[in-house]
């Protein structure tokens, strides 16, 4: 599961390429998405070589992790926003914000499926 997301951050890359490259955008979007590129293809060589731990995998390139980057990397470009310093600062913070929302929710519903589970089994 880790590879294929590691596959959509390639390719989402790409497509951001193509719409920096069509619609003419500044320098900085072109680093911007060359450096999501890049780390879709490190990502990709650490989980195919399994250079990464099977846990420390799963987290660096789970669907929430990667999709999350992706619908920001995305928001970027699409709307052609300059992307300056405070641009990218505001993705990271909003990236980890989301993250860890996302995360907590994960673990309380978890808590909550295992606590019904008990429950029934009773």
């Amino acid at each position: 599961m880790a590879l294929s997301n590691s596959v959509i951050l390639i390719f989402v890359s790409i497509d951001l390429f193509r719409i920096v490259f069509t619609n003419g955008n500044g320098v900085e979007q072109i680093i911007l998405t060359s450096i999501s590129h890049l780390e879709g293809i490190v990502s990709f060589s650490f989980n195919f070589l399994h250079y990464l731990t099977k846990k420390m995998s799963y987290f660096v390139s789970s669907s929430l992790s990667i999709n999350l980057m992706a619908y920001i990397l995305i928001t970027i470009i699409y709307s052609q926003v300059k992307a300056d310093v405070y641009t990218v600062l505001s993705g990271a913070v909003l990236f980890g914000v989301l993250l860890v929302i996302f995360l907590a929710v994960s673990l309380i519903s978890k808590k909550w499926r295992i606590r019904i589970e008990q429950i029934k089994a009773v």
